[in-house]
């Protein structure tokens, strides 16, 4: 059987070949469906740029409201910070059982485990950094929705400010939360390459479903 670094062939071109579909297709979803501060002006919006009027109409309703939007962005802020807290420890401690196992002088398969472990590591060191700016605008969110003026302007006549950082902070926290179902074709990895072959599909399949909202259009459809 061919070999490359000591390896059977298809411990190097099966993990190939399924992360650069996984990835490719990570990416598009990122690009094409998550959520910019302009979605929420479209003529017929999507199910996507609705969730965003959704928001631009809370900000409405509840900005200078006190007690109330302190207690909702606080919860959001609370949700942003568990997983940004949970990734970084993660990330930590793989990395760390990497470094306190790795064996310069070990078998090719050893150094392939360090390797999936390692990636795994970077994933989640991504989806903290992600969830760090996400952390960044929620807290400003967070902050501005209590703020009556700035620079002696009445801030309730310049609402948008704050939609466009609400919106902002969603949607790197929307990104992170598609990265974490990148975690499943990885411990798949972990295992064996098959596996993670085996996974892929079912990695497309299940990352699709969490973005098909579509049942929701004709309601939506309704409204608009």
């Amino acid at each position: 059987m061919a070999e490359w670094f000591g390896l059977p062939i298809h411990e190097i071109l099966i993990p190939t070949i399924s992360w650069v579909i996984i990835i490719v297709h990570h990416l598009w979803l990122v690009h094409n469906q998550t959520f910019s501060e302009d979605q929420h002006i479209k003529e017929a919006p999507s199910v996507f740029s609705f969730f965003a009027q959704a928001r631009v109409g809370w900000v409405s309703r509840n900005h200078l409201t006190g007690q109330a939007s302190a207690n909702s962005t606080r919860d959001y802020l609370r949700v942003l910070l568990f997983y940004q807290g949970n990734s970084i420890v993660l990330s930590t401690l793989t990395a760390g059982y990497c470094a306190a196992n790795y064996n310069a002088e070990g078998t090719p398969y050893s150094h392939l485990l360090t390797a999936k472990l390692g990636f795994v590591s970077v994933l989640f060191m991504i989806i903290f950094l992600v969830m760090v700016y996400a952390v960044r605008y929620g807290t400003h969110f967070h902050m501005m929705m209590n703020v009556e003026y700035i620079n002696g302007l009445e801030v309730k006549n310049h609402l948008k400010i704050i939609e466009i950082v609400y919106h902002k902070a969603h949607f790197f926290y929307s990104t992170a939360q598609r990265m974490y179902f990148l975690l499943i074709p990885a411990f798949a990895w972990l295992i064996n390459s098959i596996v993670l072959a085996l996974m892929t599909p079912v990695y497309i399949y299940l990352i699709n479903v969490y973005e098909d909202i579509s049942w929701m259009q004709e309601d939506i459809d309704k409204l608009t």
